[in-house]
C-alpha cells in the first residue's frame, strides 16, 4: 500500500523576529545615509537614488527571509523535512526512513524524557513554536549520523509511522 502525505507548518514570529526586522530597517537607513554622503564627497551624487534602491532591496530581501515554513513529506515510510524560506527557496533538512526510527513520541511525555534527553549528533527543530500543543520528537539514523527531529506531524502521519514501525512509535 502506497502512502503519500504532506503537511506544512509555518514558523510563528516571536519578539526576536520583530526586533531583528526593526534592526534591519535601522541598519538600512544608516547604510543608505552613509553611502549617500560618501557618493556626494566623491562627486557621484547622481548615484544616490541607485544606492538607496539597492539598500532598500537588500533590506526587504533580508526581512522576507525571516518568513519560514517547514514541509513534512512522507512517502512509503520515508520522511523528508524541508525548510521553505520566503516561499521561494527550499532547503532539505532531513531525509530518513521511519522504519529504522529508534523512537517517535510526544516531546512533553515524561515517560520518554530520557530518550529525548539522549545526545545525538544533530538536532533539527522544525516546528511552528516550541510552545505548540502537539510537538513530537523522533530519533532516526541516517546514512551519515543519528538525528533528533523535533516536529509537529499530523494524525495521519503518526498513524502511518505506527503502521510501519509499531514498536517504536508512541502516540
Amino acid at each position: 500500500m502506497d502512502v503519500f502525505l504532506e503537511y506544512m507548518v509555518s514558523r510563528k514570529k516571536d519578539g526576536k523576529d520583530y526586533l531583528m526586522n526593526g534592526l534591519l530597517v535601522v541598519a538600512a537607513i544608516v547604510v543608505a545615509a552613509i553611502l549617500s554622503v560618501v557618493a556626494e564627497q566623491v562627486g557621484m551624487g547622481q548615484l544616490n537614488l541607485l544606492i538607496l534602491a539597492g539598500v532598500c532591496y537588500g533590506a526587504i530581501q533580508l526581512i522576507a527571509s525571516r518568513n519560514v515554513e517547514f514541509e513534512y513529506i512522507v512517502t512509503n515510510g520515508e520522511i523528508d523535512v524541508d525548510k521553505i524560506i520566503s516561499r521561494k527557496r527550499r532547503k532539505r533538512l532531513l531525509s530518513a526512513n521511519m522504519r529504522h526510527a529508534i523512537i517517535v513520541a510526544r516531546m512533553d511525555d515524561a515517560q520518554y524524557k530520557n530518550e529525548f534527553n539522549q545526545t545525538t549528533q544533530k538536532t533539527i527543530t522544525a516546528v511552528s513554536s516550541m510552545t505548540a500543543p502537539n510537538i513530537y520528537f523522533a530519533i532516526v539514523p541516517t546514512k551519515e549520523q543519528t538525528v533528533k527531529l523535533i516536529f509537529e506531524p499530523s494524525e495521519r502521519m503518526l498513524e502511518a509511522f505506527r503502521m510501519i514501525n509499531p514498536r517504536n512509535v508512541h502516540i
